[in-house]
């Protein structure tokens, strides 16, 4: 039986949105410590303060890059399994 011809459309429409929106969520994250980091020598003196918000910053772009490296994979490994026809 051959599928609809608007599967493989909904199926990238899918996980375009989902990477899209996770991705968002993730430079929002590391664009909002970035900020803190800024404005934190102004108002705080405590260094610990700014080592805790540079350490955010830098687990978010890490955490995202790791997300996007595994996403891609997982994808290229599922599409390769997959039968053509």
């Amino acid at each position: 039986m051959l599928s609809a011809w608007w599967k493989p459309l909904w199926h990238f429409a899918v996980h375009t949105l989902s990477y899209v929106t996770l991705f968002a969520l993730l430079v929002l994250g590391a664009a909002c410590t970035s900020a803190l980091t800024a404005l934190v020598p102004r108002v705080i003196e405590s260094k610990f303060v700014l080592y805790v918000l540079l350490f955010l910053e830098y687990a978010f772009v890490v955490a995202d890059a790791i997300y996007v490296l595994l996403t891609l994979l997982r994808v290229f490994l599922v599409d390769f399994k997959r039968p053509s026809r």
